[in-house]
């Protein structure tokens, strides 16, 4: 212990006679732990930490493909007829890409979302933060209202 002590004395001895030289060392250090930081930050959410879903090794994306589009999201119809003669699967919801155009008194502004079918958030294993999974009457046309807050149910979208 006593020689580490000497030499950290004479280190800072050192140190403190070429103040340009520690300032940069000090420096160099402060950057290169907070790169390190920041890079293992980014790493940790993407490729480490588990997907936030129930049993996420179990989950399975298929879509549809045609001589225009490599991959393209898949018809309701289809998705439907799936569903019923599904063999294969526990369970199966859709999702799709979808624009809308949010209108108020700003104007009017684009929003990219998700078009969603019935039990999607209880496939995924996702707890709602407010209100209830969407349900499969909820997925027809024209769905009827929610007799307990007297509006529409949580619908984004008729299907069509």
């Amino acid at each position: 212990m006593g020689v580490f002590l000497q030499d950290l004395r004479y280190a800072s001895r050192m140190l403190l006679k070429s103040p340009g030289f520690a300032l940069m060392a000090i420096l160099t250090l402060a950057i290169g732990i907070g790169a390190n930081t920041a890079i293992f930050t980014v790493l940790n959410a993407v490729l480490l930490r588990p997907l936030p879903f129930h049993d996420p090794a179990r989950l399975m994306i298929v879509s549809e493909s045609s001589q225009q589009f490599d991959a393209m999201s898949v018809a309701y119809q289809n998705f439907t007829d799936w569903k019923s003669q599904n063999g294969s699967f526990e369970n199966m919801a859709m999702f799709r890409q979808r624009d809308f155009t949010l209108t108020g008194d700003r104007g009017p502004e684009h929003i990219a979302g998700r078009e969603i079918s019935a039990g999607f958030f209880s496939l995924l294993g996702a707890p709602l933060a407010l209100g209830r999974d969407f349900r499969p009457e909820d997925d027809q046309e024209g769905a009827r209202r929610d007799e307990r807050h007297g509006r529409r149910a949580p619908l984004l979208w008729p299907w069509r």
